[in-house]
């Protein structure tokens, strides 16, 4: 059975909370900014995200009020990383932008690094892979130079999603297994975390399902003993999809009803955009359609303010399918063909897959000889690649 309490629990009190005790007492010659970025860290980590975000918007205007750039560059890349998970892309890039300016003016290697892995992320969620493979192979070669091992780590992680979501799972797994010996070497369970969660998110959508499923009971477990609340909330979800594939939907939907709960708490509307997705797919197999349509659209709305391209084409897939059931199968049409819009215009092959099987289908329903041949012929140049276009969401590192 599968741990899946929502609570840091005893966990957060392990592994955060006496940090958090020696940094609120923090005195002597260490300076206030310092402290309390320590304690916005931990803050992030453990879903206090509200407070963080005050802590680190007051380092930011306290360092510029002693024109002190480089602690408002830090404050800045870390704010940036913070409003990535809330959602708030305009607003994290402007910080990381300001960030990056003054890196590559004092020539602050280890700090460019950083905040190049951060934009390559922003660029990752609005589905820009190519932009962010560059800036995640800039962070890289700039960490392989600098023998800085956990900033390879960070890149390695980060690259491997990239190929993971374009589909490239053998590439994903190369750039995980060495991120996993460096996590290794450090002794960094939160690192040796994401890792994990990611092979598993490899293995789930090439049919490997419970060796999926293995490895997000390991993420979970460290989760709650880190008190990582975002990364529990991760894994939680990504373990739902698993059990759905394996026939197990009540199991899998208390899972996602929890996982939603942690990231409304939280305020990560991503997280809690792809557990309202999850909700209402598991409702609509169950017949319950009013109440999957009300996630659903919820679902949208949100993955268009937050600009998150994947999980706007999931909303699309998800509401043809609702459509499709009802027998609207010229709605369901509609939104297969936005959903194909947006796949193939970031070259995601699995999805695109997944989708164009759906438009085959729809098609037929509705005696479009045309649109029968013009998506079988899409379908057949795909070179298809084993999977689906699962709502599995890969963890990142950067900051």
């Amino acid at each position: 059975m599968i741990s899946d309490r929502p609570q840091a629990g005893a966990g957060w009190k392990r592994a955060y909370r006496p940090r958090l005790a020696w940094l609120e007492g923090a005195g002597g010659g260490w300076e206030p900014v310092d402290v309390l970025a320590g304690k916005a860290e931990v803050l992030h980590i453990t879903g206090k995200w509200k407070e963080a975000e005050s802590i680190l918007r007051g380092n930011a205007a306290t360092a510029e009020g002693r024109q002190d750039e480089a602690r408002k560059a830090g404050s800045l890349a870390k704010l940036g990383n913070l409003l990535i998970d809330l959602g708030r892309k305009d607003e994290a890039i402007e910080a990381l932008r300001q960030a990056e300016s003054f890196y590559r003016r004092s020539r602050d290697r280890k700090g460019l690094g950083n905040v190049i892995g951060l934009i390559g992320v922003h660029h990752f969620f609005l589905g820009e892979h190519q932009e962010a493979m560059e800036l995640f192979r800039q962070r890289l070669k700039l960490a392989e130079e600098d023998r800085d091992l956990q900033g390879i780590s960070k890149a390695l992680l980060n690259i491997g999603a990239v190929h993971s979501r374009l589909g490239q799972y053998r590439q994903a797994l190369e750039c995980y297994q060495e991120k996993l010996k460096i996590a290794d070497f450090l002794g960094d369970k939160r690192d040796l975390s994401f890792v994990l969660g990611n092979m598993g998110v490899i293995h789930s959508k090439t049919g490997k399902h419970q060796q999926a499923l293995d490895l997000y009971r390991q993420r979970i477990k460290l989760a709650e003993e880190l008190g990582d609340r975002k990364g529990l909330a991760v894994a939680l979800g990504n373990a739902g999809v698993v059990l759905v594939k394996l026939d197990r939907p009540s199991e899998a939907l208390g899972l996602f009803q929890k996982q939603l709960s942690i990231a409304t708490e939280m305020g990560d509307r991503r997280v809690r955009c792809v557990a309202l997705g999850c909700i209402g797919d598991i409702m609509r197999r169950e017949g319950r359609f009013d109440e999957a349509r009300a996630r659903l659209d919820e679902q949208a709305r949100m993955a268009e303010e937050i600009g998150d391209r994947k999980l706007t084409d999931s909303a699309e897939t998800y509401l043809g399918d609702l459509e499709r059931d009802l027998g609207n199968d010229s709605l369901a049409r509609e939104h297969f063909m936005r959903a194909l819009a947006g796949s193939e215009s970031f070259d995601d092959p699995t999805d695109t897959a997944k989708i164009l099987e759906k438009l085959v289908t729809a098609c037929r329903k509705l005696g479009d000889d045309e649109g029968i041949m013009l998506y079988e012929d899409k379908l057949q140049e795909l070179n298809r690649i084993p999977g689906s276009g699962e709502p599995a969401v890969e963890d990142r590192t950067g900051a």
